[in-house]
């Protein structure tokens, strides 16, 4: 709005300018005109003044006649002609002989200049503008011998430039509505392309969104699936343990109980009784430990910390080794899926230790950093003689691997200086958003 008023302000200021310097050349070159036909037309009646400067009769209808039919009258409001002592001798319209010609312009003339002076109009009387001219008139040796004045009628030349000027507005105003009409086309469709965009971009948006929230479902059900395959499977894991717990190491209970009756009856044994009854107390055994190592503790009921004493305790209990463990910083409130998998993790790096370098320099290192949980099992770098020490399946370090990367963590083995080194780093996983940091 402001802009549009800013431009009209212009457009007013430049067209009155225009207006003025229209009227003002019109004038100028009406008045050259009419000055030049004027001395065309009384110039050769000149000569044909009496001695005493006055115009006979017949001039003085001659000279009408010519005003009329030169068409001078529509643009000459009078006509007159004074002699040099400023007494009128012809009048086009009005002769007074008791007139008297003294003003400047007059002078000028007898002077031989060209003297003008502008009269304004009355607009209440009706009268428009004129322009008073003075011109001296010459005889043939170039005296001056008398002085002529007429009144050039202005309303004509306003007339003329006010049609000029309508015309050029018309054309103005008729090129604005156009560039205006342009504009606003450019402006609609413009606003229609954008109108449109913006529907496809929020048609887009709500799609993505709509994408995304299904995404996040998936991944929740994803994650939720992954959880439940999880607790499946340590239950079956518990469940293999609990039947061998109930079924062959009950059944090898018995048999070792039954030799060692029927020895005790017989006095002793022979040599390869003893050996078939050493036999099995060593399977007893192993099936104990393979009964207890698949067996995973009470998980919901333990926190962080405790679920890493459990199995490091465990672990000595079984095998009698010892087990350095320390703690860094490590936060509260991890999932159970996630403090199941540490409990795994760590119990096959103690075991795969314990296999190949007989418990030798064991330690476990729990903490964490930047959003994750790192561990850190180490042992000596030795072969065991022994075949029998780790006498449970295993994972091995692919299933380390495996188990740990389906929470998107990373598993790095390495030896160093003589020491086995399995890290371990997992993203925190929280059961809750209530997450204490303990040293």
């Amino acid at each position: 709005m402001a802009s549009t008023s800013w431009t009209l302000l212009v457009l007013i200021v430049a067209g009155t300018a225009q207006a003025h310097l229209l009227r003002e050349n019109l004038r100028d070159v009406r008045t050259e005109v009419a000055v030049t036909y004027m001395r065309g037309i009384i110039g050769p009646f000149v000569d044909a003044f009496q001695a005493d400067g006055s115009v006979p009769a017949n001039i003085k209808r001659e000279l009408d006649e010519v005003i009329e039919s030169t068409g001078l009258a529509l643009q000459i409001a009078d006509v007159k002609i004074w002699r040099l002592d400023g007494s009128q001798i012809y009048g086009y319209k009005d002769l007074d002989l008791h007139a008297r010609a003294d003003s400047d312009e007059f002078q000028m003339a007898v002077n031989g200049e060209l003297g003008s002076d502008f009269e304004d109009g009355d607009s209440f009387a009706g009268t428009a503008d004129l322009h008073e001219i003075y011109i001296p008139l010459r005889d043939r040796d170039g005296q001056v011998i008398a002085v002529g004045e007429f009144y050039e009628d202005y309303g004509r030349v306003d007339a003329i430039a006010f049609e000029i000027l309508s015309g050029s507005w018309a054309i103005r105003l008729a090129a604005l509505a156009t560039l205006v009409a342009i504009l606003t086309f450019i402006v609609r469709e413009a606003a229609r392309t954008l109108q449109k965009q913006r529907s496809e971009i929020s048609s887009n948006y709500r799609k993505r969104s709509a994408l995304l929230l299904q995404n996040r479902n998936l991944i929740a059900s994803a994650e939720e699936a992954h959880r439940q395959a999880l607790k499946s499977g340590e239950r079956l894991l518990s469940q293999i343990g609990s039947e061998i717990h109930d079924g062959p190491i009950q059944v090898l209970t018995l048999a070792a109980l039954h030799a060692g009756f029927e020895k005790k009856e017989q006095g002793g044994a022979p040599r390869g009784e003893n050996k078939v009854a050493d036999l099995i107390q060593s399977a007893l055994s192993e099936l104990r430990r393979i009964s207890h190592g698949l067996i995973l503790p009470d998980i919901e009921t333990l926190n962080t910390q405790d679920t890493v004493r459990t199995v490091v305790d465990l672990h000595q209990r079984l095998t009698g080794s010892e087990v350095r463990l320390s703690f860094k910083t490590l936060p509260e409130g991890l999932s159970p899926e996630l403090r199941a998998c540490m409990y795994r993790v760590i119990q096959e790096g103690l075991n795969n230790g314990y296999r190949h370098a007989g418990g030798r320099g064991q330690a476990v290192e729990v903490g964490s950093s930047a959003g994750k949980i790192e561990i850190t099992v180490e042992n000596d770098a030795l072969e065991s003689s022994s075949s029998t020490d780790a006498a449970r399946p295993r994972l091995g370090l692919k299933g380390i691997r495996n188990r740990v990367q389906s929470f998107h963590g990373s598993a790095d083995f390495r030896i160093v200086d003589g020491r086995a080194i399995l890290e371990i780093e997992l993203p925190m996983t929280r059961s809750n958003g209530d997450v204490k940091a303990r040293q």
